[in-house]
């Protein structure tokens, strides 16, 4: 799924309310910006036993990267109030 315009508005509006000086990157160390990603991915649980995914549950992500070193991060859309 895509997000629209309203969503990714939505989603920078989240990241400065909930770090108003800004990201500063885990891996690398370096505020020089992040790119959401427009699509929005899932993590499923994966059945170690069978080498399969298990379907059942299934959580939305926005996947944000650093654009200095490419580290990705995840954020539940749902905490961020996207509903998919």
């Amino acid at each position: 799924m895509e997000l629209s315009k309203k969503q990714m508005q939505q989603v920078v509006d989240w990241i400065n309310e909930k770090v108003p000086g800004g990201w500063k990157c885990g891996f690398c160390g370096e505020r020089k910006g992040w790119k959401i990603d427009p699509t929005i991915f899932k993590r499923q649980e994966f059945d170690k036993e069978v080498f399969t995914f298990k379907g059942q549950i299934e959580i939305p992500l926005i996947v944000i990267t650093c654009s200095n070193c490419g580290h990705q991060i995840t954020i539940d859309s749902g905490v961020i109030g996207i509903k998919i």
